[in-house]
């Protein structure tokens, strides 16, 4: 409560346990400070709800940590991409072993790896698109006595309003040479892929290496918020649209594995704004 009456603080970073991240960012943001939050913004949407409202009564900043648009390869490879023409996405993420008693795989505490961390991925294939997500199509690989948020093998398929077409994989079965991750992006032409944020190439005509910084995006992301609350004009940092539906894109992910049916986006800003 201090940091938050603070006058001293401008910018609070938020990066506690999942479970605890909505609560604190919308009251940070009630008390008019920025908010940077580590992923998952929230593990429901009754805590997404409570954070715009939070944010729209305030007007203060907030971002996410979807560090990966950052990057300096998923710069570069957006920079290559001809404007104007849908995308198909292919995103894989090898997570390796994970124990069933970690903390990211309890309900409540993690939410599991599609809500804890997904949106994360979500956000960055939203950035290569520049388009909206219409709807989502998800499906889980796992027996009928794990619950889905201990889930560590499904995959998602997003459908955008420009046609654009992503299907997202996470799994625990990767062998040990597959990148933990890797994103290709094939449009007009022109194929693209990057491995594991230290790798980009270009399978366009042939195979050529390109030359891109190594790293993850945290220091770009970070370097970005600061400069944009420094009052400098910034591109293509996350702001609320891009929290919001990254955020969806898991909810709907979830609901498709619960239902077993495609979900569209409206299904879900409808209970939000309903819920206001």
């Amino acid at each position: 409560s201090q940091v938050f009456a603070s006058s001293a603080v401008d910018l609070i970073y938020i990066g506690t346990r999942h479970d605890s991240h909505a609560s604190l960012a919308a009251q940070a943001l009630r008390a008019g400070k920025a908010v940077l939050c580590e992923k998952p913004i929230s593990l429901t949407l009754e805590g997404l709800r409570e954070v715009l409202q939070a944010q729209r009564e305030s007007s203060a900043f907030l971002s996410v940590g979807y560090n990966r648009r950052y990057a300096p390869t998923s710069r570069a490879l957006k920079s290559r991409l001809p404007a104007g023409v849908a995308k198909v996405i292919n995103y894989t993420v090898s997570c390796g072993r994970v124990p069933k008693d970690h903390w990211t795989l309890d309900e409540r505490a993690g939410g599991g790896r599609l809500l804890g961390e997904c949106d994360h991925f979500f956000d960055l294939m939203g950035y290569f698109t520049d388009a909206e997500v219409v709807e989502v199509n998800a499906f889980h690989h796992a027996d009928q006595s794990t619950p889905i948020w201990q889930a560590l093998n499904f995959q998602v398929a997003l459908r955008f309003d420009d046609g654009s077409l992503a299907t997202f994989t996470y799994t625990d079965q990767a062998g040990a040479a597959q990148p933990r991750e890797r994103v290709e992006v094939h449009s007009g032409g022109a194929t693209l892929r990057i491995d594991d944020f230290n790798l980009l190439v270009d399978l366009s005509k042939g195979v050529k290496k390109l030359r891109a910084a190594k790293g993850l995006g945290h220091k770009q992301e970070l370097d970005l918020v600061l400069r944009h609350l420094a009052g400098e004009q910034v591109q293509d940092i996350v702001g609320v649209s891009e929290v919001e539906e990254a955020t969806l894109c898991s909810q709907a992910a979830l609901r498709s594995m619960q239902l077993g049916r495609p979900v569209k986006l409206a299904e879900l800003r409808a209970e939000l704004a309903a819920g206001e």
